[in-house]
């Protein structure tokens, strides 16, 4: 009873850990993986409640499903209050997205009992919970995040190490986690096609079709939702598919070798990457779906052109996991003779040793730029939202990196990009509040400096730096001047 007891304190404890840890990072680090998670999600959840915010050309073309927006919709409807501040809902989506995150953790606890027992759970946990990629990415809405969390979930229902095929509910709830996978990631396919297949293969094909028949049910609705919203059926599938492989809209976007991914991964855990891989490998022998589920990932996204960093994260508790058991196994050889104590010991001894390897990695590491991407376009947005008056917003010869989404700023005003300093004269007199880089001065003596910010640097960009992002007001009301004449050199939608 007591021992029960402990085991129950220690999965809460680490499951407490690891929200406690998304939870901080994701609302007193400000940054942005990508400007997708703004215009995509963020401010067109903002735009189904508010009525504005950022159109992007996704949407215009049909290739975004509603679904995502809409669940953001609700948290922002729900948790805007009075005082409409985005602290408060922007807060509320990151504690939503965290907790989602969690089955990452509940999973890895799960599996790490499987193979290796309660020091198994302890360690797959722990290493789940405090892993930096994993509380990086948790607390974002990404379509990459939202999916991952569900096919981790449908995986471990599966029960791998059982010779009975799983019941009725669990092959229900196994082809429903898969179908929301997919619904939310399309290029996931391949992943849930393998858990089909294993477990078709291990059980027999009734089973097979009747998790595929579950998975069929979310993929559905999310279809005929896009006839609701779209033109016709499944019209995010097609188009999105289209778009991707087939048109010309992709060679807009660099591609990469092959090799990317391993380059990347490489590079962000500074030496240690083929002893993970080697890890994770030698853990697949006992868990294989795993593995096969790591495989079908990394081979579908090395093979498109198309590749960014976030596009792997799907991957990464999986081998996460399967490095544990191969840790879990090394360490119950090692303290196999330890008496009790001395074992306690050697776990704490290797949890600690785990938790600074990845602090000093997140921090020290290369991977430690990511934390500042768009920080400083952030913190202007905080400014910008408490500013009463705001009449517009420009922003002189920033590009896009100024951009943080209305879902931020919560002004409905006029968003206006210079880049030519002949232009600003009749720009200016359309907005009041103004963006620039640090080593900019807008013309004229208009508008005064407000502060400036490190705003690090965005995927979209390219860049290896993006200078200090600041920020200048200017007194008095707004003019329609420039709106209906616009500067050649911005971005299409602005």
């Amino acid at each position: 009873m007591t021992k029960s007891i402990g085991h129950r304190a220690t999965v809460l404890l680490i499951v407490s850990l690891a929200l406690v840890l998304r939870v901080y990072i994701g609302i007193t680090r400000s940054y942005e993986v990508h400007p997708d998670e703004v215009c995509d999600y963020l401010d067109r959840g903002f735009r189904l409640v508010y009525g504005y915010g950022c159109d992007p050309w996704t949407y215009t073309y049909g290739m975004r499903s509603y679904v995502f927006p809409g669940i953001i919709a609700g948290i922002i409807w729900l948790f805007s209050g009075p005082t409409n501040s985005p602290d408060v809902y922007i807060g509320a989506i990151t504690v939503f997205m965290s907790l989602l995150s969690l089955s990452i953790v509940v999973c890895a606890l799960e599996w790490g009992r499987r193979t290796g027992g309660w020091r198994g759970a302890i360690i797959a946990g722990f290493m789940a919970a405090t892993w930096f990629e994993l509380i990086y990415y948790g607390p974002h809405t990404l379509s990459e995040v939202m999916a991952t969390n569900f096919l981790v979930v449908a995986v471990c229902l599966y029960r791998d190490d059982s010779a009975a095929a799983p019941t009725h509910g669990r092959a229900l709830w196994i082809g429903l986690c898969l179908g929301l996978t997919v619904a939310f990631r399309l290029q996931l396919v391949p992943a849930a096609g393998v858990v089909v297949l294993w477990i078709g293969w291990r059980h027999g094909w009734r089973v097979m079709l009747r998790i595929a028949a579950a998975a069929a049910v979310p993929v559905f609705a999310t279809g005929m939702l896009d006839w609701v919203t779209y033109k016709y059926p499944f019209q995010s599938y097609f188009m999105y598919f289209y778009a991707t492989l087939m048109s010309s809209i992709s060679s807009f976007y660099p591609t990469y070798p092959f090799y990317y991914y391993i380059n990347v991964e490489n590079h962000y855990l500074v030496g240690l990457f083929p002893a993970f891989v080697l890890a994770a490998l030698y853990g697949g022998r006992r868990q294989p779906l795993l593995l096969l589920v790591v495989a079908a990932i990394f081979v579908s996204h090395s093979a498109i052109g198309l590749k960014l960093p976030r596009y792997i994260y799907p991957t990464i508790p999986f081998a996460l996991v399967l490095a544990a058991q191969t840790v879990t196994e090394m360490l119950d050889r090692l303290a196999r003779n330890l008496p009790p104590r001395r074992q306690a010991a050697a776990l704490a001894t290797l949890l600690l040793a785990f938790g600074t390897t990845s602090w000093s990695l997140a921090r020290e590491g290369p991977f430690s730029a990511n934390w500042l991407r768009s920080s400083g376009a952030i913190a202007a947005s905080r400014v910008i939202a408490a500013k009463p008056d705001v009449c517009g917003i420009g922003g002189y010869k920033t590009g896009t990196t100024m951009y943080t989404g209305f879902v931020r700023w919560h002004h409905n005003v006029p968003v206006i990009l210079i880049s030519r300093p002949e232009r600003f004269e009749q720009d200016a007199v359309s907005f009041n509040v103004l963006m620039t880089p640090d080593d900019v001065v807008p013309p004229g003596n208009l508008f005064t400096r407000v502060q400036c910010w490190p705003n690090g640097y965005t995927e979209a960009s390219y860049n290896h730096r993006t200078p200090d992002l600041c920020l200048w007001f200017r007194p008095g009301g707004c003019q329609a001047g420039a709106i209906a004449d616009p500067d050649p050199d911005r971005p299409p939608g602005w």
